[in-house]
């Protein structure tokens, strides 16, 4: 199963039955609503609602996100959109300050 890491921008909460890669302290803190997917250390099952505060970093599955969802995560290609032209960077190695004098 393909899992995708994401990076909280806001509270969000998952129901029983989400699959969902965490730390062992993001474990320990919800063992009582978690069981481990296999034998795997990091790979849990919800097995009651779980919520993770603006900032942290959890795994899902590789599955399309509802919109809300979408928008309080960050994954992997908003980060890769962040680099490049939004830095001061044209992308054609001239720097975004319309060429004036300084």
């Amino acid at each position: 199963m393909g899992m995708i890491e994401y990076q909280t921008l806001a509270r969000v909460g998952f129901s029983a039955g989400q699959i969902i890669g965490l730390s062992a302290d993001q474990a320990g803190a919800r063992a009582s609503r978690l069981e481990p997917v296999g034998k795997s250390k990091t790979m849990f099952r919800a097995t009651g609602p779980i919520e993770f505060k603006a900032g942290e970093t959890i795994r899902l599955p590789d599955d399309p996100l509802s919109r809300t969802m979408a928008e309080k995560l960050q994954g992997p290609e908003a980060a890769d959109d962040e680099t490049g032209a939004g830095d001061g960077e044209t992308g054609d190695g001239e720097t975004g300050d319309g060429g004036a004098l300084v």
